[in-house]
């Protein structure tokens, strides 16, 4: 056991898993880093810190999501709109904050919240 995953940090994206395995923005965590850094829900996770994550599952893209308070992690996203592929990419700082539990102070654009 190591004792530094008990520290783990994450960015404020809350993600969930399509039937091939390739992860969507659900939510994303008032305040966090990822909240004023132009991913909206709906973007689709391709890398992370350069480590292509596409259609290789939740648990795989939040290891290397997850990190040390205060590092910054790199992540790649596409998001369609109108039939094109956009690329989006945003280099985010982890933070405690972020990790909190998903059913807390989660803005999302369903709904009209």
């Amino acid at each position: 056991d190591d004792p530094e995953d008990e520290h783990l940090c994450g960015v404020g994206i809350v993600l969930y898993k399509a039937p091939d395995d390739s992860l969507f923005v659900k939510a994303l965590v008032e305040g966090s880093s990822a909240c004023n850094c132009g991913i909206v829900p709906g973007d689709c996770l391709m890398e992370v810190n350069g480590k292509n994550v596409y259609c290789k599952g939740i648990q795989n893209a939040t290891k290397y999501i997850l990190g040390k308070e205060g590092t910054v992690v790199t992540l790649k996203f596409i998001r369609v709109d109108r039939g094109k592929r956009i690329p989006v990419s945003a280099s985010l700082v982890r933070e405690m904050k972020a990790t909190a539990s998903p059913e807390f102070n989660i803005k999302s654009n369903e709904g009209g919240q």
